[in-house]
């Protein structure tokens, strides 16, 4: 008769959104799986995004918040994923009560773009469900403010960016596009100090509005759609131009 080796059950099986039977993963396993084939758009397996954020923030909720950091990290820095460790940033900033920094310190390694700023503080706008906010009413004319009761750890990660000097005035220039959360907020909502005469012109610069809108191709042919709506004669203006001066250099 056995004593240490039980019969077999079947507690590590279940079924998969199609109904067949799989191997059941553990919830750090499940996250890794869910964050590194999810492009948070809509599948044939997984009818809608709200489906895949669900099931994303659940299991966030079920692992070690140490764990969320460090996947964040290792799918911006080594898959190079840019929406989902933004996702993870938030949600884990919802949670998340530790007095480490983890979320200051995180911005810092998932952010490497000057428009995944914006993006950051969209996805917490609509993760909390935030609601524009009135700050100003003059006759007729009402201002409001989109991004309010930000949390103190996503403040002062914002905040490092912009003194860090991570973005140059070519970099800003480049992502300062017409979104509903520009980066002229998030220098405002953020507070930096400059380090320098430098950096302090290039603040000044942001929020006035006044960058070097730097020439590159995909600037001038934004423009176009934008403004001009004339892209044919912006591709030979470039084509004609040799492809000096326009190249985009990161």
């Amino acid at each position: 008769m056995s004593r240490f080796n039980m019969p077999a059950t079947k507690k590590y099986i279940e079924k998969n959104h199609e109904g067949d039977v799989s191997f059941k993963l553990s919830p750090e396993m499940e996250l890794y799986s869910m964050v590194c084939t999810s492009a948070l758009q809509p599948k044939f397996y997984v009818p809608n995004t709200n489906d895949q954020l669900n099931k994303i923030k659940t299991a966030i909720s079920r692992v070690d918040p140490l764990f969320v950091a460090k996947l964040a990290v290792y799918a911006r820095e080594k898959m190079y994923l840019r929406t989902i460790p933004l996702v993870l940033t938030v949600e884990l900033a919802k949670i998340y009560k530790g007095n480490d920094n983890l979320i200051r310190r995180l911005i810092k390694r998932v952010v490497q773009r000057a428009d995944e700023i914006t993006e950051l503080l969209a996805y917490y706008v609509k993760a909390n469900k935030k609601e524009p906010k009135v700050v100003k009413t003059e006759g007729n004319h009402v201002t409001y403010k989109t991004i309010h009761g930000l949390s103190n750890q996503m403040n002062k990660g914002i905040k490092d960016l912009f003194e860090s000097g991570k973005f140059n005035e070519y970099q800003l220039a480049k992502y300062n596009r017409k979104t509903d959360i520009k980066l002229r907020d998030a220098l405002f909502l953020s507070h930096p100090k400059p380090q320098n005469q430098e950096q302090k012109d290039l603040f000044n610069k942001l929020a006035n509005d006044d960058l070097d809108i730097p020439y590159t191709w995909e600037v001038e042919l934004s423009m176009a759609g934008e403004i001009r709506g004339d892209k044919r004669e912006v591709w030979e203006k470039l084509i004609d131009s040799g492809f000096e001066g326009w190249i985009e250099v990161e």
